[in-house]
């Protein structure tokens, strides 16, 4: 099957872009210069925990002031007229990158802003267990070496005096600190 025969129709090229956005994992809004909400797809709804009820009856003013979203990252850009990011919470407990992008006319009057919506909960959650289990392998690591400058005994370092048992002793304690 060529290209050109995958879609004969402007119906059908329509569609076919429709069940493409609405099968996305990532969300994905379009909303107008005064916050309305004109299309969402499927993901969104999961990634918010809102309704398509919810989204067809609030602009995105109303539903920050209702308490429904914590921020709406496409007012930002319909207020600076530019791409705006954010990470932003959902009540699912979903965290997301925010990518909204005003899209303007030949005049350079804003059209819409289209908002994507990408679940980075699980990224975020990998990014503390590897925090985690780094701090853990530095804490065994000191402790080694803890283990490994207390095995060391007086018969491996020949000294008389007590200034230089000092010494011996203050280098052991500074030779568990990280100067990287």
């Amino acid at each position: 099957m060529r290209k050109e025969e995958i879609v004969q129709n402007p119906f059908e090229s329509e569609l076919l872009l429709r069940n493409l956005i609405n099968n996305l994992y990532d969300g994905i809004t379009v909303t107008d210069p005064e916050g309305n909400i004109h299309w969402h797809n499927k993901s969104f709804l999961r990634i918010s925990g809102l309704t398509s009820y919810q989204l067809n009856g609030y602009t995105m003013y109303e539903l920050v002031e209702k308490g429904l979203l914590e921020k709406a990252v496409a007012i930002g850009a319909i207020r600076q007229k530019k791409t705006v990011n954010s990470i932003s919470k959902y009540p699912t407990g979903v965290e997301a990158l925010v990518t909204s992008t005003p899209v303007f006319d030949n005049e350079k009057n804003l059209l819409f802003v289209i908002s994507n919506v990408r679940d980075i909960t699980e990224l975020n959650k990998l990014k503390r267990d590897l925090d985690d289990t780094t701090a853990l392998t530095n804490s065994y690591r000191q402790t080694l070496q803890e283990f490994q400058l207390s095995t060391i005994n007086e018969k491996q370092i020949i000294f008389r005096s007590p200034l230089m048992e000092k010494v011996i002793s203050l280098a052991n304690k500074f030779s568990v600190v990280d100067t990287h």
